[in-house]
C-alpha cells in the first residue's frame, strides 16, 4: 500500500477556510490527513481546536505524552514496535479522530503505519462473509486501566447502522480481554478474529512513512487503525496525542462550505 495522506501547512489550515474544506474533504473521504509546519511546543494540538472542534477529553489525560521517558505502562512507551489499533476500545464511545503530533524525531526507524480498516473490512466480506457477520455481532471485552482508572466496554469489533453499513472499526490487541470459553459461537469469533489479525499485519494494507518534527498525522480513529515501527532510541523521539469528534469535523465542513458559497 503506497497511500501517503496529503499535508497541510499548520497556518494555512489554520487561516484560510479553503485549505480547510479541502483538508476535510480528503480527510472524510480517505480518513488521514497531515499537518506540516506546526509548533514543536507541547500542547500546541490545543490550538487545533478551532477547526477541529473541542478536544474531546479521556479519563488519561487531556494530551498525552508519548517517549521513552515516561512512565511505562505501555508498549507505546518503550521503542519495540506497536502493531495497528486505535485508541480507547475500553470505552463505550471510543474518541473518532485522533491527531498525533510529532515534536521531535531525531531517532532511526518508528515510521508511523497507518491501516485503512474499512477497506480490510470490506475484503474480508468478500472472501469470509460468514466471518464479516460473526465480528459485527460477537460482544468482545475491553479494558484499559490505571492506579486511578477503570474503563470496559464489551462491544463487537465491527458497528454496523441500519443499513448494514460499517460505521466502526473496534481493534486493539492489547486492551482486549480473555472471552468467557462457553460463549456460544467462540469458535467460529477466533476464526475471523484469526483471519481479521492477519490482513491488518498484512503489508498489503499498511501505509508506512515518517513523521517528522513539526508533523501531526489526523486520523479518522472508528476506520484508520495506527501504529508504528520499531525505532532505535539513539535520540530524543517526543509525540503527543489528543483526541477530537468526526462530527464536529464534518459539521465545520458543511459550515465552511455553506460561508463561501460551495
Amino acid at each position: 500500500n503506497n497511500f501517503i495522506p496529503n499535508y497541510y501547512d499548520w497556518s494555512e489550515f489554520l487561516t484560510d477556510d479553503y485549505i480547510a474544506i479541502d483538508a476535510f474533504s480528503e480527510f472524510v473521504a480517505k480518513g488521514a490527513i497531515c499537518i506540516s509546519n506546526s509548533p514543536c511546543i507541547p500542547d500546541s494540538l490545543e490550538d487545533l481546536a478551532p477547526r477541529l472542534g473541542p478536544l474531546r477529553e479521556v479519563l488519561f489525560e487531556r494530551i498525552h505524552n508519548v517517549s521513552v521517558d515516561g512512565h511505562i505502562y505501555n508498549i507505546a512507551h518503550t521503542s519495540l514496535e506497536v502493531p495497528p489499533h486505535n485508541d480507547f476500545a475500553s470505552y463505550s464511545w471510543p474518541p473518532s479522530v485522533q491527531a498525533l503530533h510529532m515534536l521531535q524525531n531525531e531517532c532511526d526507524g518508528g515510521e508511523s503505519m497507518i491501516v485503512d480498516g474499512f477497506q480490510v473490512l470490506g475484503d474480508l466480506k468478500n472472501d469470509y462473509p460468514e466471518f464479516f457477520k460473526v465480528l459485527t455481532s460477537f460482544p468482545v471485552p475491553f479494558r484499559e486501566f490505571d492506579e486511578k482508572n477503570e474503563t470496559y466496554a464489551n462491544e463487537p469489533i465491527i458497528r454496523l447502522n441500519s443499513l448494514n453499513e460499517v460505521t466502526g472499526f473496534r481493534y486493539s490487541n492489547q486492551l482486549m480481554q480473555m472471552i468467557d470459553p462457553r460463549t456460544k459461537n467462540l469458535d467460529l469469533f477466533y476464526k475471523a478474529y484469526h483471519e481479521l489479525c492477519k490482513r491488518i499485519n498484512d503489508e498489503k494494507y499498511k501505509s508506512t512513512f515518517r513523521l517528522e518534527a513539526g508533523n501531526i498525522l489526523i486520523v479518522s480513529a472508528h476506520r484508520v487503525l495506527h501504529g508504528r515501527k520499531e525505532f532505535n532510541p539513539n535520540g530524543k523521539r517526543h509525540l503527543q496525542d489528543a483526541y477530537y469528534e468526526l462530527d464536529n469535523i464534518e459539521n465545520n465542513l458543511v459550515l465552511y462550505k455553506h460561508l463561501r458559497g460551495n
